[in-house]
């Protein structure tokens, strides 16, 4: 069985495990149309999954979407919308899902509001992954250590 972690957003990952035994299998930035616009690519989010219609890859954990203060009215909109792309995505494809607020397993393994500390945790981890943790699009690390926690506290839930 496959658990994947998704960070949703632009800068976001996806990561996919599986259960048992428990081993990773790979990790991608979002995949996204237009970063200018900020459009997610669902066609390459499903291929990524491997989800043909009517397979089940498992268990979907995606960290609950929520504005935070301070953003940007637009930006909260584009977030929002790529958010409810995915969720529409895994209910069209009957995959099960559970939404996870970012307090909770951030909580759950002992990490704070930095995200550093998120890269940091999975480079201890997995010290092989350091590499790969760097975006495609930037410096930005962060969204792939995220997918890969999500995951890791979502498949500790079961």
């Amino acid at each position: 069985m496959k658990v994947i972690g998704i960070d949703p957003g632009q800068d976001g990952g996806i990561a996919v495990f599986t259960m048992n035994p428990m081993a990773f299998l790979s990790v991608i930035d979002m995949p996204v149309l237009d970063a200018k616009f900020k459009m997610m690519d669902i066609p390459r989010i499903v291929q990524f999954l491997c989800l043909p219609s009517g397979m089940n890859p498992g268990m979907v954990f995606i960290e609950k979407a929520q504005c935070m203060p301070r953003q940007g009215v637009v930006s909260v909109s584009h977030y929002m919308q790529g958010y409810g792309e995915i969720i529409g995505m895994l209910k069209s494809r009957e995959i099960p899902y559970k939404e996870i607020p970012a307090s909770t397993w951030k909580r759950a393994l002992g990490l704070g509001k930095n995200k550093d500390e998120s890269v940091t945790m999975v480079q201890q981890k997995y010290p092989f992954l350091s590499k790969i943790l760097h975006g495609s699009r930037g410096g930005k690390k962060d969204g792939k250590a995220e997918a890969i926690l999500i995951a890791l506290y979502g498949m500790s839930t079961f």
